[in-house]
C-alpha cells in the first residue's frame, strides 16, 4: 500500500480543518462560533478526500469518520447548552393578627440542571430535580406569620451542576424595607424546606423576623435600588443547592398590586466535562398568594 502524499496545498488544508475542529470543542457557548468552525473543517476535509488521489471507498470512509466526530462535537456543544436556572418569585399578602396588610415575597434561585440525553435515563442520586412549592400556612406565636418553601426531587430529570458564579439582579415593585437570604435546609431522603417568621418592628413595619435558611458566606445579597436586590456568589456553589430570599417591602409605601413589575436578570457560570460555561437566568412570575389558612 502506498503512501499517502499531500501536496502543500493539502497538507495546509489539512491542517486547518485540524484546527477547525479543535476550534469547534466545548470552549464556547456560543453557537455562532463552533457552527461555523465545525461547517469549515468540514469543507476542508471534503476538498482533501475529493480531490486526492485514491479509491472511492478509501475517500468515503474518510468522510464518514470525520463527519462522526465533528457530529460529536457539535452534539456536545449544543446539549451543554441546555442547563436551566430558574429563580421563581412569589409574592405573598398576610392577613395574620399582627402582620396584617404585610406583603412578602419569597425568592428561589433553583439549582443549575442539565437535562438528560434522549436515550439515556439517568437515575443516580445526583440526578435529580426539584418541583417548588411556596405555602402561607398559618399564624404562629403572637399572631405572627409563617411562611414556607420546599422543594421535593424526583429522578429521572437532569444532572445537578456546580454553580461557579451567580449574578443576578431583582426588581420589585414597591421599595424594600428588610429581607434575609440563606440556602434550603437538605431532607435526608432527598429535598428541601425553609422558613421564615414574620413580625413587625417598633416602627410598624413588616419584616422577617428569623428563618430557617442556611448562611452561606458565600452568598451576597446587597440592595443596589430603593426596589431592587442583587444576588452574588463570591465562590463555587455546590450542586444542587437552592437559594432563597425573604423579602419584605415598606408597608407605608406599597400600594398592594400583583407583581407584574416583577423582573429578573443576570448570568451564571457553571462547568460541564471540565468546561466553564456561561448563561441567562430564567425567571418565573408565580403571581401572588393569599395563603392557606
Amino acid at each position: 500500500m502506498r503512501p499517502i502524499k499531500l501536496s502543500k496545498k493539502e497538507r495546509g488544508l489539512a491542517v486547518l480543518a485540524f484546527l477547525l475542529a479543535l476550534g469547534a470543542l466545548p470552549t464556547t457557548a456560543e453557537p455562532v462560533i463552533f457552527v461555523p468552525t465545525v461547517i469549515l473543517s468540514f469543507l476542508c476535509c471534503f476538498y482533501l478526500a475529493y480531490h486526492h488521489e485514491g479509491g472511492r471507498i478509501w475517500k468515503t470512509m474518510f468522510m464518514l469518520v470525520v463527519a462522526v466526530i465533528l457530529a460529536l462535537i457539535s452534539y456536545w456543544n449544543l446539549w451543554s447548552l441546555r442547563a436551566r436556572l430558574v429563580v421563581s418569585v412569589t409574592g405573598m399578602q398576610s392577613s395574620g393578627e399582627n402582620t396584617n396588610g404585610c406583603t412578602i415575597y419569597l425568592v428561589n434561585v433553583s439549582p443549575a440542571i442539565l437535562p438528560p440525553l434522549p436515550w439515556f435515563r439517568q437515575t443516580s442520586n445526583g440526578n435529580k430535580t426539584h418541583q417548588m412549592s411556596n405555602t402561607f400556612p398559618s399564624d404562629v406565636t403572637k399572631g405572627n406569620e409563617l411562611v414556607v418553601g420546599a422543594a421535593n426531587e424526583s429522578a429521572d430529570h437532569g444532572t445537578f451542576l456546580q454553580l461557579d458564579h451567580l449574578n443576578v439582579k431583582i426588581q420589585f415593585p414597591d421599595d424594600i424595607a428588610s429581607f434575609k437570604a440563606g440556602m434550603y435546609n437538605d431532607y435526608p431522603g432527598g429535598g428541601g424546606m425553609v422558613e421564615a417568621e414574620i413580625g413587625r418592628n417598633t416602627d410598624g413595619e413588616c419584616y422577617p423576623k428569623q428563618t430557617t435558611a442556611v448562611d452561606d458566606p458565600n452568598i451576597v445579597v446587597t440592595k443596589s435600588g430603593p426596589a431592587m436586590l442583587q444576588v452574588n456568589s463570591s465562590s463555587a456553589i455546590p450542586p444542587g443547592k437552592i437559594i432563597a430570599l425573604f423579602i419584605v417591602p415598606y408597608l407605608n409605601r406599597h400600594s398592594f398590586s400583583p407583581p407584574s413589575d416583577l423582573s429578573v436578570e443576570g448570568s451564571y457560570d457553571y462547568t460541564y466535562h471540565g468546561i466553564t460555561r456561561r448563561k441567562a437566568v430564567e425567571f418565573e412570575n408565580k403571581g401572588m398568594s393569599k395563603g392557606v389558612k
